[in-house]
């Protein structure tokens, strides 16, 4: 768990204590109780959502760091590796792309002994249109 969701959960939970604490009747207690509580869950979907959009804004730039970085054409095999590279650090959140991307690098024979008739070129080809379905700004790439 991040430590920024661990400090505003213990913060927000901190000050619903000291609300409930200081209300002068148990009615505004309940009130305050209820409105923290609320205020405690907004913020957490909101955390939670923020960090799925900064993860895939991540990936998004790292696809464009990709792009800019490989000749594509040029060299098939070392994009099909940066691209795998690049997937691995991302399966958490894309596991079935990964293995997708994993299984082009061993039937093209990039990571080893061929498994499969897919030519480099082929593997490459298809590992650039996955990562532009990930990251359609990037569309006008290839």
């Amino acid at each position: 768990m991040d430590i920024i969701i661990v400090l505003g959960v213990v913060g927000s939970i901190a000050s619903l204590i000291g609300v409930y604490l200081a209300a002068p009747n148990p009615r505004s207690r309940v009130i305050h109780a209820i409105y923290g509580f609320l205020f405690v869950v907004l913020s957490g979907y909101l955390v939670y959502y923020y960090q799925r959009d900064a993860e895939v804004a991540n990936l998004e730039a790292g696809i464009e760091r990709l792009f800019d970085s490989t000749q594509y054409g040029q060299n098939e095999r070392g994009f099909m590796l940066a691209s795998l590279a690049l997937l691995e650090k991302h399966k958490e959140r894309f596991p079935e792309t990964y293995s997708a991307a994993r299984q082009l690098c061993l039937e093209s024979g990039v990571t080893g002994d061929p498994k499969g008739r897919l030519s480099v070129y082929d593997g490459a080809h298809a590992m650039n249109t996955l990562l532009r379905a990930l990251a359609p700004n990037n569309a006008r790439r290839f």
